[in-house]
């Protein structure tokens, strides 16, 4: 129970303007109800969405308490959510060479905070301004994005966060040259969206396109040491 209440207040911060615009709309509701005793059953209607509103952005900002079990051969989930896609590609930019495109789509009700999947050192992090299509869709050259480069000992990687149809703001709380640790927290996605990860052939996969994952609880990859 402490840990699901603590998962709540963390999440408060990033959702704090969110909150107070819900508390300015109670303040300006209750003089009302007291003032216009005809619009009794409307203002209370007014209220009790409001009041739903505020428990769904509460539970919706949520940063649960997780404990990543750290091995050196295994990298964990960037997000929860539902593999969509993976595709062995041939990334051009960072990697290099041969790699497999792992897509996570997080629907409404996931959580939408994002976790480092593998201990190492961010090289870049670059920040491209985008449309707002629906991340269940090729987006990733269209839609707004953070484009987060790492490299570790098992090589490099990539991570994008993508935003989506109703997600209108990104959150990354990293930078260049950090030195980053398998299950830490690093940002979210609000709303529906996307997290793609690049990583290279060589690894061995160990999910499949359909499963659940879970940031920094499923394993997601392994290689050999």
């Amino acid at each position: 129970m402490v840990k699901i209440i603590d998962s709540y207040i963390k999440g408060l911060k990033d959702g704090l303007n969110v909150i107070i615009l819900h508390f300015m709309l109670v303040s300006v509701l209750l003089p009302l109800y007291i003032l216009l005793s005809a619009f009794h059953s409307l203002i209370l209607a007014c209220l009790f969405l409001v009041l739903i509103s505020l428990m769904l952005t509460i539970h919706f900002f949520r940063d649960p308490v997780r404990e990543t079990k750290y091995q050196n051969n295994l990298l964990y989930s960037p997000a929860d959510g539902i593999i969509s896609s993976i595709d062995t590609v041939q990334e051009k930019t960072y990697l290099k060479k041969r790699s497999y495109r792992i897509k996570i789509f997080m629907n409404l009700f996931n959580v939408h905070r994002n976790r480092i999947p593998f201990t190492g050192i961010i090289d870049h992090v670059q920040y491209s301004k985008g449309r707002f299509r629906s991340a269940f869709k090729e987006v990733e050259q269209s839609n707004e994005q953070f484009i987060i480069r790492m490299k570790s000992i098992f090589g490099k990687m990539i991570i994008k966060q993508i935003a989506g149809l109703i997600a209108r703001r990104l959150i990354c709380n990293i930078k260049k040259g950090d030195r980053v640790k398998t299950g830490q927290g690093f940002g979210m996605i609000k709303c529906g969206s996307a997290v793609i990860i690049y990583l290279p052939s060589s690894i061995k996969l160990s999910v499949k396109k359909g499963d659940k994952v879970k940031a920094g609880i499923t394993e997601l990859a392994s290689f050999n040491k």
